[in-house]
Formats: C-alpha cells, sequence, structure tokens
C-alpha cells in the first residue's frame, strides 16, 4: 500500500501537522509494511531538530500557497508513485483540492482541526472532538490522538520542578505579547525562572526572572514535566501538556482554537483567558495573576485529564490500513 501525506512543515506553520503525520507513518511503515510518502511546501524543520522520515519528504518551493501548483505537484507523485491513499493535513488545501484529488486516488483521509468536519472523504479523523462518535468514517475523540511514546514514558517519570513558568504560543510571531508576560511578570514575587519556547523571540531582559529560551528542540516534554505552570495557545501541543499533568492557562491563538478551548475550560482541565489579543486588557491580566497565584500557592482544583491512553496511533494506522 503506498500513502501519501499532504502536509506542510516549514518557518510560517511550524512542524506540529507534520509531528502528528509522522508518528502515524512511522507505525504504518513499521507494523503495516506501507509504503510512506510525504508532500510539503517549503519544507524546512532543521529549527525543530525533529526526526522525520526525511528520505520521504518532497518538498516544492512556493512564496505563496497556489491551489493550482499544489494540486499539480500532487496529482504528478500520485500517478508516478502509484498512491493508493492520500493523508492530508493542511489548512490550506480546501474542498476543490479534495474534490480534484479524490477522483484520482482510491481513498481520501482527512486528518483535521474542525475546519473541514462537512467534505465528503473516506475517513475523517479529528481528536478535538467531544461528542459521541457513531460515525463509521469518523474517528472523533481524545482516543484518536497520536500522542509520541516519549511522553508515556515521561509521564511515570517523578517530577523535579526546576521553572515556575512554561511559555509557549505557538509557531506564531507572538514575541510582543511574550513580552508583555515577562514585563508583567516582574512584578510577581513568586516567579523565578521562566522557560520560553519560540525560534522568533529574541531576548527580553529582565532584572528579577531567570529566563531561558528555547529556539531548537526536537522533544519538549521534559520542559514541561518540570515546569509548575504552563501558559500556551490550544494548538498540538495543550494536548501534551494536559497528558503530562500540567495546569494550564491558555490563549487561543487560531479561530478554530477557540471551541475546544472552551470545552476543556468548563470541564475544567485548563483556565482559558480568550484570544491572545486579550493581553492586552487589564481584566485578562488580573484573571491570569489570581490563577498563577492559586496554582503556585497550590489552592486550585484542575481536574486530571484522563482522556488519552497512548494508542491513539495505532487505532488511526489500523483505520487507514483497512479502508
Amino acid at each position: 500500500m503506498n500513502i501519501l501525506f499532504r502536509v506542510d512543515c516549514n518557518q510560517e506553520v511550524g512542524f506540529g501537522h507534520m509531528s502528528r503525520c509522522n508518528l502515524i507513518a512511522k507505525y504504518m511503515s513499521n507494523k503495516l509494511n506501507s509504503n510512506i510518502f510525504f508532500l510539503s511546501r517549503n519544507y524546512d524543520c532543521q529549527n525543530f531538530q525533529q526526526n522525520f522520515l526525511s528520505k520521504k519528504i518532497i518538498s516544492y518551493k512556493s512564496k505563496k500557497f497556489s491551489l493550482k501548483k499544489d494540486l499539480i505537484k500532487t496529482i504528478n507523485i500520485i500517478k508516478k508513485k502509484k498512491i493508493d491513499i492520500v493523508v492530508l493535513d493542511n489548512y490550506s488545501c480546501n474542498k476543490r483540492w479534495c474534490n480534484e484529488i479524490k477522483k484520482l486516488t482510491k481513498k481520501l483521509v482527512i486528518i483535521d482541526d474542525g475546519l473541514k468536519n462537512k467534505y465528503k472523504v473516506d475517513l475523517y479523523i479529528n481528536y478535538n472532538f467531544f461528542k459521541s462518535n457513531n460515525l463509521r468514517n469518523k474517528l472523533l475523540g481524545y482516543k484518536y490522538y497520536p500522542i509520541d511514546k516519549k511522553y508515556i514514558f515521561l509521564k511515570k517519570k517523578k517530577i523535579f520542578f526546576k521553572n515556575d513558568i512554561l511559555i509557549n504560543l505557538g509557531s506564531g510571531n507572538f514575541k510582543n505579547y511574550i513580552r508583555i508576560l515577562i514585563n508583567h511578570f516582574e512584578n510577581l514575587k513568586l516567579i523565578k525562572k521562566i522557560i520560553i519556547i519560540g525560534r522568533d523571540v529574541n531576548k527580553i531582559p529582565s532584572r528579577t526572572i531567570r529566563i531561558k529560551y528555547i529556539k531548537n528542540y526536537s522533544f519538549l516534554g521534559n520542559y514541561i514535566k518540570n515546569s509548575k505552570i504552563c501558559i500556551g495557545s490550544g494548538g498540538l501541543n495543550l494536548v501534551e501538556r494536559l497528558f503530562l499533568k500540567k495546569k494550564n492557562i491558555v490563549f487561543s491563538t487560531a479561530k478554530h482554537q477557540e471551541k475546544i478551548c472552551n470545552y476543556l475550560h468548563k470541564k475544567n482541565f485548563i483556565k482559558y483567558l480568550g484570544s491572545i489579543k486579550s493581553l492586552k486588557n487589564k481584566n485578562h491580566i488580573r484573571k491570569m495573576d489570581y490563577e498563577i497565584l492559586k496554582i503556585l500557592k497550590d489552592k486550585s482544583n484542575y481536574r486530571n485529564f484522563n482522556l488519552i491512553d497512548g494508542n491513539g496511533v495505532k487505532r488511526i494506522s489500523a483505520h487507514i490500513h483497512n479502508l
């Protein structure tokens, strides 16, 4: 079986989507004897140091996403490699892209975060979904989350708190918001050490806080595990932070994150304070302060997130293989 993953990994979108596809691809290659290929626009994971199936990645250069150009590239690979299944994990490829690709390949699979749930495909996967799953062609809910085995092993280890706060707002340019956070934290006496994840963040001077900047990384688990509080976005890394039982203060950095953040907030898994833009609002700053102080004084009552059992990759791979 020949499988093509259409997923980007570059400075623009980060490596989260490639990371989850890579876990599935490795399992299908090693356990189910599938031939795996990736197609990525402007592929670049040098700053992420991630162990992807690099020999299987086909990259093409394009300053801006062009639907026509991407279709031509994808169709050429489908024909040349005799692709049986296309797995799409990409926000830019729309319904027209899916309809054109479905004409040329046996099966089309979408890994999604809620943007393509009405598309006609052979298999739809969305772990950020909290309603009951009664449809054969849809895999919904956190039991399908493709967690890396490293997180499973790390979860069993003892915690050694080295950092008060870990800040990870994702792959976008959020340096101004991080500056707001750092400048504000200088006034909170309980905060002594902070870890900041982000390739575009320059060093921000601080008189009272020790700050460590992590720009190149392959695995964030150890930084998460050894931090008392995580402040971050509602993206892919949020679930990994929850899996490691971290207390999370969350700001959504994209529209599609809002729905799941509101759900997790209502269930008391996280403290959701709205869009990242709300950091400019003094009322939201006060809410954040209140929550941070509660956590540091061990008076918060977050629920443990026990919705992932570690078998998501195996479940997804089996469904794709049986299409």
